[in-house]
This record gives structure tokens, sequence and C-alpha cells, in this order.
């Protein structure tokens, strides 16, 4: 078995700044006769909010907002009519943030489920709950990094690289602490390289570094960042007769396939929702994808609404939303 110790050193070549991750925070959720409030922050810029209400396993109601210049969100809407008695779950996601927060609740009935005022130091200590069930253990700067990039001129015939995500202010004598996810992985026949992780933190404080043989390769990373740092989309929805017709189109800046869900929505004149389509995909590594989806228009339909998301569980809104008046 052939041994190898690698020293990690902090010697400046090329390092690679990471992207912001972001933290969503409920800071309202109430049911109160027909209405619904539902409000929090995301602390990124240009950020996107995504709900979902489910009951049963099924999907009953469907949003996104664009996230204000400090970063509050209001997705609080009216009950539409023939929303059932009963139990239900609301879960929201957005920009950056991998794993949604969910509030169980239910309706009808007068109740404060989240009730929260993040301090004025931004530090979101506290309970952050009343009369109901959230958990703000789940709270975290979270994000899912990609580091990826080629060695072009390997040194040795082993094929080997470690990436090592440490705090950049470290000092020489690096401690456990200061390393926040270390992994080895084998360079394919172009000496090319992809790291995927989840990253929980302040990105803005570590460095990705890459060794091989002992020495640090830094300069071969050539991408570090999240999902929104390298996959954009534009939508458009049209009317075709008693069709709706979604466009999409998706830029991918990063090598590898990235997944994605097309969402068509529709609602009534009471906003109930009366129908919605999904459709999953991929949009194709350093190519522009164009995809389209068409979903019938069900009868008393007046409003349409169509999203991007990376994946119906995780909810990370890839583009703006589009919507349509019928």
């Amino acid at each position: 078995m052939k041994k190898r110790l690698i020293m990690i050193v902090t010697a400046l070549i090329v390092l690679t700044n990471f992207a912001f991750a972001a933290e969503l925070t409920l800071t309202d959720f109430a049911v109160s006769g027909s209405h619904i409030t539902a409000k929090g922050i995301i602390d990124a810029p240009c950020s996107r909010a995504s709900l979902f209400i489910e009951k049963d396993g099924s999907g009953v109601y469907v949003a996104q907002a664009e996230a204000e210049t400090d970063g509050t969100f209001d997705l609080s809407f009216d009950t539409p009519a023939g929303f059932e008695s009963g139990s239900y779950t609301a879960y929201f996601g957005g920009t950056d943030i991998d794993s949604p927060k969910s509030v169980s609740f239910s309706y009808p009935g007068d109740n404060v489920y989240v009730n929260y005022t993040p301090p004025e130091d931004g530090n979101n200590d506290g309970d952050g709950q009343k009369d109901g069930n959230i958990d703000f253990s789940a709270v975290k700067r979270v994000s899912r990094i990609t580091v990826s990039g080629q060695v072009k001129e390997k040194s040795s015939s082993d094929n080997d690289v470690l990436l090592v995500v440490k705090k950049a202010n470290a000092s020489s004598d690096v401690q456990a602490s200061d390393i926040a996810y270390m992994d080895q992985t084998t360079l394919d026949e172009d000496g090319k390289f992809s790291f995927e992780f989840i990253f929980v933190g302040s990105l803005s404080e570590y460095m990705a570094y890459l060794y091989a043989d002992g020495k640090n390769i830094s300069d071969s990373i050539e991408f570090a960042g999240s999902l929104n740092d390298y996959v954009t989309a534009e939508l458009s929805l049209t009317q075709k007769i008693n069709t709706a017709v979604l466009l999409a189109n998706i830029k991918n800046t990063y090598e590898n396939d990235v997944p994605y869900v097309m969402i068509i929505a529709m609602y009534d004149e009471n906003n109930t929702m009366v129908g919605m389509k999904t459709m999953t995909g991929s949009a194709a590594g350093l190519a522009e994808t164009a995809d389209n989806m068409e979903h019938d228009i069900p009868s008393g339909t007046v409003k349409i609404k169509a999203m991007l998301w990376n994946s119906r569980e995780e909810m990370l809104p890839i583009a703006k939303p589009a919507a349509l008046e019928y």
C-alpha cells in the first residue's frame, strides 16, 4: 500500500474565493380567518423565495417572490375557495437555501405559528417560535458548493488530488477547527476534477486549496461557487388557444449537467389552484438549453404562473417567475 504525507501550507499562489451563502429566516407565519401570513428574510442580494403547500402529499398552492432590497419577502395570500379543513405543511425555499424550512399548520383557525423578530445585531438567536411547529435550529447558512478545474501538467503518474477548504486567516500551524472540508478524488484522463459538497457556515471566511504530491496547485481551480453562480434562466409564458406554453432558456456555465423542474400552476378568480403540472429536465454543461412545457387551461382559470426550480424537494429558484392573465 502506498503511503503519502501531504503537508498543508499557506503559500499564496492562487486562492479561490467562494460566493456568499444565504440564510432564510421565517419571521411571521399565521392563519387568520381566510388569510395566511407568510413572511421572512433572506440575507443575500437579488434573492428569491419559494413556497409550496401540500395536504395529504398533494400540492395545493405554489408561489415564488423576489425579495426586497433589504432581503424581506412576503408570500402571504388569501386562502382560496375550496381550501379544505385539515392539516397542511408549508415549505419555504430560496436562493442558496439547500434545505427548505417547513411549518405544519391547521386550517381553518386563528393561530400564530411563527412570530419572530431578528435582533438588531442580525444574530438569529432565540427560539423564534410561538404556538407553532417550526425548527429554527435548521436555520443555517447552507449552500451546495462545486469546486472544479483541470490539472494541465501532472508531476507524476499519481492521479489523485486533495481539496482542502480552510479558513483564509489560518496560521501555518493549521488546526482541525480551521478546516471546514477535505476530500480526495482522482483526475480523469484529461486531468479534470470536480468536488461537490454541502457547506454550512459563512463562506466568505474560507478559501479553497488544491494539492497533489504535497504541492499546492490551487491555480488549477477554475470554478468555485454555488448553483446561482453558474446557472441562470429566463422564462416566457404564452397562451395557445386553450393551452399554456412555458419556454425556458437556461444557461449553464458549469461543465456538468444540472437538473431542474419546470412548474405551471393555474388559479381561478378565488385564487384556488385549479391545476398544476411539473416536468423535470437537465441543463447540459457549458451550454444553453431551451426547453418547453404545455398544460391545458382548465375552465375558470384567470391567472397562470410559471416557475423554474432546481428540484421540487429543494426548491432553489433558478429564474424569476412568469405570469399570464387569462
